[in-house]
């Protein structure tokens, strides 16, 4: 057969290729052919036994034995249950593990939980008898976990490796047992556009490091899962379970509710009581591939009044005030102009859904866009693409533009948001113009406290608003991106709810803020949070929390609130006498100022001020109970259970949140050169065995 007879589809065809590459090249045939295979083999075998560091920091999700083999993973089930009573969630969630091996085992098991969870709880279920957790400083916590693992008691580890991402370490699981993890957390409810949601993840979303930043990284800023691209599989290895989660909720909003519902889930609603109901799945079980959202929204009066709360423990009255602006429609007020950023990521991570929901979202903003506002978009992964320089006035020639730009936008490369951030907030507007950064991703970064610092440095007078992309976005990035950059977050996570949320987000930013908030009460101190009080948008509320000594003032009756919209000042006095007796606002307060010390953590510069925070962080979370990045929960149980037999390591897989593709994030990380490796060492050997076979003169010449 020749060359030239094998270019059937219009194509070069391998052989001929092969002719082009022995006329061009006079390697030897055997020594092609040896490095193609022996590059096969040896990154085949990198692909198949993860190196120890990737299964120490990224969740040992495979189960690696000391023979570098590999056995099935654990199985998982979740079970969580929600108990809802006005502002407050009180959540149990109980992860079920079985050892389905003939040996010993250990393994780890890396979920998310809410940024703003107070993990108050944890312990073990071992038969009939529960083992109760210690809070310790993280340190002697990972060291008694490991000399009851060692001694081979039953024993469980929960740590914090990001505010959002936890773990759980269990070891001497014997062979066909079954334990169980229970922690407990609680959270606060926020309503933004006239209606109260409950975001619980189900999926921690992998996270791009750049270059720079992961050079520096702890492991705990690497704590990842690898991850399985479709539910019951984990690249590498056998069919897997896929992590069944089982949701009940009871609700008591405490006053009438209306549209319970779900957006992403099928659920069952139940009245039970008078403002009282219960939620649970209309599927017994679903896989853990995209967050669990609840909405209801509360039926109001024309003028709602505050609600206050109030706890008392010992000597210490903790109160939270939630307060209802005034209707801004009354206040006659005009659009203001306007300078609008518009920047969007472009990453591999959003390839598939999340781009398109995100080129929805901004299109859909672009046409509502009016004649006060001048525009930009920009688009970054690994790099930063602008429309224009800096913004321009909306024309229909600029529109078009941004609209051919939008469209021509492609999902690929790491998330490097750094640089996009810096351009965005690079321009200060003229004090008469607004600001307003509306900053789309799905937060799939690992360097947060990097990103925070660019924010805080830039901000000055603009504001940032972060658009959550996808069907399980960083929770933790885009709210405390918009604590720092005084916006609000909004997450989109189906296309079918791009108009509404959009829609609603532009009405927010057409609409004068409440700024410069301040609250005045007599015993208030500084025990008032948060500090500083964040703007007010239209359809939301304002939380605060208080703590107050008896010992020291007494406890405040009133507060005064005072603040300005435009050009125009308002102010507000609340009585705290009528506070309805709740459960948990000590812990709501704790929790709040447990944000504040991290956040001062993350901002100091000097090594010294960074290690007094640390102190006073574990100290502040021993003392309350609280778990914190330096603080871990431990139980061991008393009796040994394993004596003699060998401990072989294992873990859970985590599935790919839904709508990504693998190969759009290149997962798992670790395996993303070698796969390139081994199929580049596979065509040199195909290749060097075609040039084996070709004889003499097939390709037009002497070998």
């Amino acid at each position: 057969m020749s060359c030239q007879s094998e270019e059937r589809w219009g194509g070069v065809s391998m052989i001929r290729a092969a002719c082009i590459l022995r006329a061009g090249f006079r390697t030897p045939r055997w020594a092609v052919c040896l490095s193609g295979c022996l590059l096969a083999l040896v990154t085949a075998v990198a692909w198949a036994i993860p190196a120890p560091q990737d299964m120490a920091t990224r969740g040992a999700v495979w189960l690696r034995l000391p023979d570098g083999g590999h056995v099935q993973a654990w199985s998982l089930g979740t079970d969580v249950r929600i108990r809802i009573t006005g502002p407050l969630a009180q959540v149990e969630v109980v992860q079920r593990f079985r050892n389905p091996g003939s040996d010993w085992g250990e393994g780890m098991y890396v979920f998310p939980l809410p940024a703003d969870a107070a993990v108050t709880r944890f312990r073990l279920r071992v038969g009939q008898r529960e083992i109760e957790g210690r809070l310790l400083p993280r340190k002697e916590a990972r060291a008694r976990y490991e000399a009851g693992r060692n001694t081979g008691r039953r024993t469980a580890l929960l740590e914090q490796g990001r505010p959002n991402v936890f773990s759980v370490a269990l070891a001497n699981l014997g062979p066909g047992e079954e334990i169980t993890a229970v922690l407990s957390y609680q959270q606060r409810i926020a309503l933004r556009d006239g209606t109260y949601s409950l975001r619980f993840p189900l999926v921690v979303a992998p996270r791009y490091l750049p270059p720079a930043a992961a050079a520096t990284a702890t492991d705990t800023v690497r704590s990842l899962p690898p991850y399985s691209t479709r539910a019951g599989e984990v690249p590498g290895m056998e069919v897997a379970p896929a992590n069944p989660v089982r949701i009940e909720v009871d609700l008591d909003a405490g006053i009438a509710v209306t549209g319970i519902d779900s957006a992403y889930h099928a659920v069952t609603v139940e009245p039970v009581a008078r403002h009282r109901h219960r939620v649970i799945l209309a599927d017994e079980a679903v896989p853990a591939h995209r967050d669990f959202l609840l909405r209801w929204r509360p039926v109001l009066g024309p003028r709602p009044e505050p609600a206050v709360f109030r706890e008392r423990v010992g000597d210490e009255t903790y109160t939270l005030l939630v307060l209802y602006p005034p209707d801004l429609s009354a206040a006659g007020q005009q659009v203001p102009p306007r300078d609008l950023v518009f920047v969007v990521d472009t990453s591999g991570s959003m390839a598939g859904k999340s781009l398109e929901q995100a080129q929805a979202a901004l299109v859909m903003a672009l046409e509502r866009l009016g004649p006060e506002a001048r525009f930009n978009v920009i688009a970054f992964n690994d790099v930063v693409t602008t429309l224009f320089p800096d913004v321009r006035p909306v024309s229909t020639t600029t529109l078009a533009r941004a609209l051919a730009f939008i469209g021509g936008l492609k999902a690929e490369g790491g998330t490097d948001m750094r640089p996009a951030l810096a351009y965005a907030l690079a321009t200060q507007s003229p004090p008469q113009r607004l600001r307003q950064v509306v900053f789309i991703t799905d937060g799939a970064v690992g360097n947060e406290a990097e990103l925070f610092g660019v924010i805080r440095q830039r901000l000055g007078r603009a504001r940032l608003f972060p658009v959550g992309i996808g069907s399980a976005p960083n929770g933790y990035f885009m709210r405390r991106a918009a604590v720092i950059g005084r916006g609000t977050p909004t997450f989109i996570g189906d296309r079918s709810e791009v108009r509404d949320k959009v829609a609603a987000l532009l009405a927010r930013l057409s609409q004068p803020a409440f700024v410069d908030i301040a609250v005045h009460g007599t015993g208030a101190g500084t025990g008032i949070l948060p500090r500083p009080v964040p703007d007010l948008y239209r359809g939301e509320v304002i939380t605060l929390t208080l703590r107050e000594d008896a010992q020291s003032g007494g406890v405040t009756e009133r507060l005064n609130i005072e603040g300005r919209f435009g050009e125009t000042a308002w102010s507000k006095e609340v009585s705290l006498t009528s506070a309805r007796a709740a459960q948990g606002i000590r812990l709501a307060w704790a929790r709040a100022r447990l944000a504040s010390l991290m956040s001062r953590y993350h901002e100091a510069g000097e090594p010294d001020e960074r290690q007094r925070l640390r102190r006073e962080i574990v100290a502040f979370s021993l003392r309350h109970g609280i778990m914190s990045r330096f603080t871990s929960f431990v139980a061991v149980d008393v009796t040994p259970a394993r004596a003699g037999a060998v401990l072989k390591t294992g873990g859970v897989p985590a599935l790919l949140p839904q709508g990504w593709t693998g190969t759009g994030v290149g997962l798992p990380q670790t395996a993303t050169a070698s796969r390139l490796h081994l199929v580049l060492g596979l065509s040199l050997a195909l290749l060097a065995l075609m040039l084996h076979v070709l004889r003499p003169g097939r390709c037009g010449g002497a070998p």
